[in-house]
């Protein structure tokens, strides 16, 4: 049996739901909140002590901590570009499209005419996704890999863990937005509507008439 509408957007929507929660502490990791970084070096880095790297700065120190916030640093020979680094808004941008597909799509279950739009916001949200995941990873790992070639020791935050389940959680509920699209597809072609989120099947009924020829004398 097919997937409804409201059932597979409902589905996408709470993956999406999840998801963008997940950016967004990911966005507001160090030095915003202490508790979630990318990376972390556990050494004493150029005399700081640990450093935790996060969306928008890093922090030093365990006890009274040195925080650095901009949109774009760099940590040479490690971190070496801040254009980067720059680009890990990309992060928080995809959380804020996130927020607004998953209201989309919350929407559309309700009214089958949003559906389009919401279905089209959350695969653009799902193209971001990809490319904040691309940069995490190219500027984190090839940092973590720059670490440990000097006999650093240093580890991965849970920040990185959350972009990557995100990440995942948003392409898992692209199969559900394509199902949804064709049941949209498919509702639209069968004549059914969709009202406070409840399916209405609407019959039409086609009536013929026959026109008797007279004959006049």
């Amino acid at each position: 049996m097919a997937l409804r509408y409201p059932t597979a957007l409902g589905i996408a929507a709470f993956m999406v739901m999840v998801a963008t929660l997940f950016f967004w502490l990911a966005a507001m990791s160090t030095p915003i909140t202490k508790s979630l970084w990318y990376l972390r070096a556990r050494a004493n880095v150029a005399g700081t002590g640990n450093v935790y790297y996060g969306n928008f700065g890093w922090s030093a120190g365990d006890g009274d901590t040195l925080d650095y916030r901009n949109v774009g640093y760099e940590w040479a020979p490690y971190i070496s570009s801040k254009g980067l680094t720059g680009s890990l808004i990309l992060v928080a941008l995809t959380a804020a499209f996130g927020t607004i597909a998953f209201f989309a799509l919350m929407g559309s279950i309700r009214a089958l005419r949003l559906g389009m739009c919401a279905i089209f916001t959350t695969i653009f949200t799902i193209l971001l996704s990809t490319l904040s995941f691309i940069l995490i990873v190219s500027t984190f790992v090839t940092a973590h890999r720059r670490f440990s070639s000097d006999g650093i020791n240093v580890a991965n935050g849970p920040a990185f863990v959350l972009s990557i389940i995100g990440w995942l959680l948003y392409l898992f509920a692209l199969p559900f937005l394509v199902l949804a699209l064709r049941a949209l597809r498919r509702d639209r072609r069968d004549g059914v509507v969709v009202r406070d989120g409840t399916v209405h099947e609407t019959k039409t009924t086609t009536t013929t008439t026959t026109g008797r020829k007279k004959r006049f004398f």
